[in-house]
């Protein structure tokens, strides 16, 4: 007996009981690619059964189950990267991964965040005038340039860090088995949470003033103790032999990272005041 594939028409617009269309279930055909339903979820590409057209609510709902979810999507993401961040991420890349937004993504829009923090509260403007502020003249100018520059490719500079560290935890942590693509996912979480954690710092420091300083500083130490309980539980090896290799694979990555970000900053700020 042979199975026949039912497909909507060439607009792939049809919902059920909008028109006759021989085969096609109670729950209608895939918006997305035209195969007959048998179930809310397509079995092809996984989009769920859409009903009549898009709306407010709609939208409102999507906002609510991606962002404001505990058992799945960013929020759940954010907390179990902060409660258990080894085992969830050990989790993702074992396969366990419909309940967590992916790494790339959780990645992005921390980062994004941040950047966002970073450019609305003049941070970006401080780091520079310290850079540049004091290099003879015309340094305001340059400190300007310096700032525009790093509020527009900041996010780039972070995102150009993890593979350098990524590397480093795949040759620290090679006899564990996961390949450097695993080895990426596991960076893109944690460097994704600690940015996520700045941003938070950065808030609270513009709201408290005078504090500033003492909460980046805070970050730092915290972010580093966070990578290596990251590290010992997505390993799973024990924490005095966890700590001294995430510390060094973070400490050389971030060193990396630092380089290169100033000399391409140096450069720019260079072309841009010729």
């Amino acid at each position: 007996m042979t199975s026949t594939t039912i497909r909507a028409p060439d607009d792939a617009s049809l919902v059920y009981g909008s028109a006759p269309f021989a085969g096609v279930t109670e729950y209608g055909v895939c918006g997305n690619c035209g195969l007959a339903l048998r179930g809310e979820y397509c079995s092809a590409c996984g989009q769920r059964a859409v009903r009549g057209r898009l709306n407010v609510p709609a939208i409102a709902h999507q906002v609510a189950s991606e962002v404001m979810n505990l058992d799945r999507g960013i929020l759940f993401t954010a907390v179990e990267l902060t409660r258990r961040p080894g085992e969830a991420i050990r989790d993702y890349v074992r396969g366990r991964r419909v309940r967590y937004t992916g790494p790339v993504k959780y990645f992005v829009l921390t980062v994004a965040l941040t950047t966002f923090a970073t450019t609305q509260l003049g941070v970006l403007d401080e780091v520079a005038s310290g850079m540049f502020g004091h290099s003879g003249p015309g340094a305001a100018e340059v400190a300007r340039r310096a700032s525009e520059f790093m509020s527009q490719w900041m996010t780039l500079f972070m995102a150009l860090g993890v593979p350098f560290t990524a590397a480093l935890t795949h040759r620290l942590f090679r006899r564990s088995g996961f390949t450097y693509a695993e080895h990426l996912a596991l960076n893109l979480y944690s460097y994704g949470h600690q940015s996520l954690g700045l941003a938070l710092a950065l808030l609270v420091g513009h709201w408290l003033r005078n504090v500033e300083g003492l909460l980046v500083t805070g970050w730092m130490f915290g972010s580093a103790g966070y990578f290596a309980w990251t590290c010992a539980g997505f390993f799973r090896v024990r924490p005095r032999s966890a700590v001294p290799r995430a510390l060094l694979s973070a400490a050389l990555g971030t060193l990396a990272y630092t380089i290169f970000a100033v000399l391409v900053l140096g450069i720019a700020t260079e072309i841009g005041g010729g």
